[in-house]
């Protein structure tokens, strides 16, 4: 009776007897770790990425982020450039699918933003886009060599009650 499918742009949706389900959901996964997102709140939009902590080149940083962003990543907190440039990476991939269109818009249209770490559990990061009026809300984790970020827009402009729930691999 449950099946996802994905729409015209791409992006997963959760139909149920064949019919489209109100629920928002993201799906992201890497090297056999998976991350799923999913919102019944209506009017809200999900984003979920991992990503890798790997070598990126700084012309890989000039070439997807903003001025702002390249110049924030040095003092935002202790993480090593290569964290920082694959969380930065991850909330806009995260974004990017909240907004539906993933990596087909420039990454430079999102931007990242008041990344606060978290000394266990999820640290928060903010999203600037003049694409859409909307409240955005992000989050991250880091997981070993991976991180996890999940971002949300909220059309009315309200911001959603989000509550993180974490599922092992045993249930």
């Amino acid at each position: 009776r449950l099946s996802i499918q994905n729409d015209p742009d791409g992006a997963p949706i959760l139909l149920l007897d064949g019919q489209k389900h109100r629920l928002s959901l993201s799906i992201s996964h890497r090297d056999g770790l998976a991350f799923c997102a999913v919102c019944e709140a209506d009017g809200v939009s999900l984003g979920a990425d991992v990503e890798r902590v790997e070598r990126r080149s700084a012309a890989f940083a000039g070439d997807y982020f903003t001025p702002a962003e390249l110049e924030s990543m040095g003092s935002l907190f202790d993480g090593g450039y290569e964290r920082m440039v694959t969380l930065i990476w991850s909330a806009k991939e995260a974004a990017l699918k909240a907004l539906g269109k993933g990596l087909r818009l420039d990454t430079r249209s999102v931007e990242i933003r008041g990344i606060r770490a978290a000394e266990s559990g999820w640290g928060s990061f903010s999203v600037r886009c003049g694409l859409t009026a909307g409240a955005w809300r992000g989050w991250w984790q880091a997981r070993g060599e991976y991180i996890l970020t999940l971002a949300t827009l909220t059309q009315s402009g309200d911001r959603a009650a989000i509550r993180l729930v974490e599922i092992d691999q045993h249930g």
